[in-house]
């Protein structure tokens, strides 16, 4: 049998929590750099990028029972969504772009803090 080590430290889980918040820090820099011109295929992968982080996180705030951050991010996907894309003027999305990135900055210790980690453990538990 193996031993499972614990990996927490200070409460929080960060092997699984790292790659969350370097998404999240990739996707603030994208979004904060997408005022200026690029080719499409930036533009492409700023949705993916952004979408997929937003998934990860409402499923991750769902787990450490944030609700109006569950509904935030999804709303975030929602409008970052490739597949189905919501089609704004270049000057609306300058608006948007910079208010997505403080809130996915803001996020970070909202889902990194101690109590998160216990509430996400104490719903895997049950």
């Amino acid at each position: 049998m193996t031993k499972t080590h614990n990996r927490r430290v200070g409460g929080i889980d960060w092997p699984s929590i790292v790659p969350f918040v370097l998404a999240r820090l990739g996707a603030v820099w994208m979004l904060f750099t997408a005022s200026e011109r690029h080719p499409i295929g930036f533009y492409t992968y700023l949705r993916f990028v952004v979408c997929g982080t937003c998934v990860y996180g409402a499923f991750y705030a769902y787990r450490c029972n944030r609700p109006y951050l569950v509904w935030l991010m999804s709303a975030v996907a929602v409008l970052f969504n490739p597949f189905f894309q919501v089609h704004l003027g270049r000057p609306t999305w300058g608006y948007i772009d910079p208010v997505i990135a403080i809130f996915l900055l803001v996020s970070i210790p909202l889902l990194t803090n101690k109590d998160a980690g216990e509430k996400a453990d104490e719903s895997n538990k049950g």
